[in-house]
């Protein structure tokens, strides 16, 4: 499920509060909200955001924990995304759920929760975690379609730019981290194509 309007929830009130819980001199604690704010919340895309986000959803998420940990569920909190697993349906946890996210200033997104049941295909953020976490084949075929149509570009004489080349590279490297066996094979077919000389994956 996901957290509605995370970040933008988060008033720059809040943050200040924080930093004062902190104990900071409140000039401190100003200048700091005035930096890591924009528009009277927290934005998305500031590198902080996502760290002081989980400071204001601590309390909640302690909360969370234990209930889930009392009733048998694993969860996750990464973000805005919050996650159940369990070998029975929780409906009972995402009620609890709801209530201690609304009491701490968060809703969450109806039209974002979703319950994917063995054996259908468990997707959670880009990744298939049924039997062990690997990316979608779909990413894998679009991968190797991009290198294949890259490789005959160059064979034709046409040329591909160096983006395009480090975004190859880079979802290469992603994969890697995933599923190296299947990494291998792209990358050997990225050194195939005859890029600058001294350029590999």
């Amino acid at each position: 499920m996901d957290i509605h309007d995370f970040f933008p929830s988060i008033s720059h009130q809040r943050i200040y509060k924080f930093f004062r819980r902190l104990e900071w001199a409140p000039d401190v604690a100003r200048l700091v909200t005035r930096l890591t704010t924009a528009e009277g919340h927290l934005p998305q895309g500031y590198p902080t955001s996502p760290r002081l986000a989980a400071c204001c959803l601590e309390t909640a998420g302690v909360r969370i924990h234990n209930f889930c940990r009392q009733q048998g569920v694993a969860v996750t909190i990464y973000v805005d995304d919050v996650i159940l697993s369990a070998d029975h349906r929780a409906r009972n946890v995402v009620h609890l759920l709801k209530r201690a996210l609304r009491e701490a200033g968060f809703r969450v997104n109806p039209q974002k929760i979703r319950e994917m049941l063995r054996p259908g295909r468990q997707e959670i953020l880009g990744l298939v975690v049924n039997e062990k976490t690997n990316v979608p084949r779909e990413y894998i075929r679009d991968l190797h379609h991009r290198l294949m149509a890259a490789k005959t570009r160059i064979r034709l004489g046409e040329t591909v730019s160096e983006s395009e080349r480090q975004y190859l590279k880079g979802r290469i490297r992603y994969l890697r981290t995933v599923n190296p066996h299947r990494a291998t094979r792209c990358e050997r077919l990225f050194r195939d194509i005859q890029w600058d000389p001294g350029e590999d994956a």
